[in-house]
């Protein structure tokens, strides 16, 4: 059994990219049971976005409504809590971050006010820092329990706590992308106050079962988790015969193996256990990850020698591992020291430049001058790209340095000005610009429409660790549904052909099929 207590359609360009038809087959893909279904119309538009699931869930039984509720609508809210509540509806959606109102306002208490008692659940995000803790405090009181969704590393730095704090706060299990996240949700809270919820349409559900399946957590917490958790705060009675069939974690040996282009040494000042070079190679090892480039996150935020320095202490203690050098277009000359690396020690095998952090533009002049340097060294430059207008820079600065490959890291997730496969679209004339696609903004669909638009052979496996998880990643890429030869393309040999010094020590065994 499965109980998926958010899944959502509709709403701005949700409508067009992830219509209801898309929330359906993935929530059947997944064999969920019981699906709770909000409309994402609700956060302008609370009474259509009502009309729309309640209808909706009438067609399908195994369907049930999330109601909306908007404070802001003075003269109607109420009349929308009382029809949703006469319609037998006990989770009932909020958008304070989008709706841009505060809990803090007299608006909110009414609302809280008539709910309490009703055994009504609240379900809203937790992107905005804050906004959580003083949700909970406004709830705490009428004890109107209350599920948060979106729950990446630094909105789960706070839920947790809060959680701890606060026993009728639940967090949902969809968006946990940092490192063993549901894991350390377990040991902190314990199982129960864990909902599982895909996301989709917006993000592929399959990805979420799977982080759920290969978490390394007691077959009980799992139950507890996929559905008797929201059984029991719902009010639904599951059929006498509910369980949760186990499925294993898969072991390495069943997993494709892969070569990472995407890694981080570390993570300072995030909400997860500092990385060891041990858990680094038993999460490698888990994840049948043969061999990897990684660069540094203090090169990225501080200092590009002390940053590349810490690299090469992690190449040492991980030998399938080689590195990036980290350079920055605000320090030219700094980065051309830097640079030098590529020739003094071999184990440097591509540069990596962070135009967010560095607040330079990806059309600026001064990443231009940087990249004619680089192009000395013929050496493949993974870049975050910023701007509105990076894909037509991006495709310029590659068009002037044909010999240098070029990896849009995160596919440009993020910083384009639409969805990924219309920057990568953007990007296709470009024959020398590869996409790996790690995110934890990772769209339904998003790789399967980069591998058009760019063909397989320009796609690579990337996963941000220990940023995100591993497992998170590759669970998104076997949502892609790759067939064998693109299976071997993007998850290994294009990484070989543009990185050949890890033929070394990762050279994955070809798949029969492919």
């Amino acid at each position: 059994m499965l109980i998926d207590v958010n899944a959502a359609f509709g709403g701005r360009e949700s409508v067009q990219r992830f219509p209801l038809a898309t929330m359906l087959e993935q929530l059947q893909r997944i064999g969920c049971s019981i699906a709770f279904v909000s409309c994402n119309q609700g956060a302008t538009d609370a009474s259509a976005a009502n009309d729309q699931v309640l209808a909706l869930c009438q067609q399908h039984p195994w369907l049930r409504p999330v109601g909306t509720i908007d404070p802001r609508e003075t003269f109607s809210w109420r009349n929308e809590v009382e029809r949703c509540l006469a319609a037998g509806v006990r989770l009932f959606r909020i958008y304070p971050e989008q709706a841009h109102w505060s809990p803090d306002t007299a608006l909110f208490a009414p609302v809280i006010e008539r709910l309490a008692g009703t055994g009504a659940v609240l379900l809203t995000t937790a992107t905005t820092h804050g906004l959580p803790t003083r949700l909970a405090a406004a709830t705490a009181e009428a004890g109107v329990p209350i599920i948060f969704s979106e729950a990446r590393y630094y909105p789960l730095a706070e839920l947790l706590p809060l959680a701890r704090q606060y026993p009728h706060v639940f967090i949902e299990t969809s968006r946990i992308t940092s490192p063993e996240g549901i894991e350390r949700c377990v040991e902190t809270l314990g199982a129960d106050r864990l909902l599982f919820g895909s996301g989709t349409a917006r993000y592929p559900a399959r990805v979420a079962l799977q982080v759920l399946e290969q978490a390394a957590i007691s077959p009980e917490a799992r139950e507890a988790i996929a559905w008797r958790n929201a059984s029991r705060l719902l009010g639904i009675e599951p059929p006498s015969s509910a369980r949760t069939t186990e499925r294993q974690p898969r072991r390495p040996s069943e997993l494709r193996p892969a070569i990472d282009v995407h890694l981080h040494d570390r993570f300072p000042g995030a909400p997860i256990e500092p990385v060891t070079p041990e858990r680094f190679q038993a999460t490698l090892d888990r994840c049948a990850i043969a061999g990897g480039a990684v660069s540094s996150v203090t090169g990225i935020f501080y200092d590009l020698a002390q940053g590349n320095d810490e690299v090469t202490a992690l190449l040492d203690a991980i030998p399938r591992l080689r590195g990036y050098v980290v350079v920055d277009p605000r320090y030219p000359d700094a980065s051309a020291r830097e640079l030098e690396r590529l020739e003094r020690d071999p184990r440097f095998v591509g540069v990596k430049i962070h135009c967010s952090y560095a607040q330079t533009p990806t059309a600026s002049p001064s990443l231009k001058r940087l990249f004619r340097s680089i192009a000395a060294y013929e050496r493949p430059v993974l870049i975050h790209p910023l701007g509105s207008d990076w894909p037509e820079a991006l495709v310029e600065i590659a068009g002037e340095h044909p010999r240098l490959p070029v990896i849009a890291a995160h596919a440009g997730y993020g910083d384009a000005p639409g969805p990924t496969h219309d920057a990568a679209i953007r990007l296709a004339p470009a024959p020398n610009i590869y996409l790996e696609f790690c995110s934890t903004y990772l769209t339904t669909g998003a790789i399967r429409r980069g591998i058009e638009a760019v063909g397989p052979e320009r796609v690579l496996f990337g996963s941000d660790y220990p940023l995100i998880s591993l497992p998170y990643m590759r669970a998104a890429y076997e949502d892609a549904e790759l067939s064998p030869a693109e299976t071997e393309a993007i998850l290994w040999r294009n990484a070989l052909r543009l990185f050949p010094a890890l033929a070394e020590v990762a050279v994955p065994a070809p798949t029969s099929a492919a």
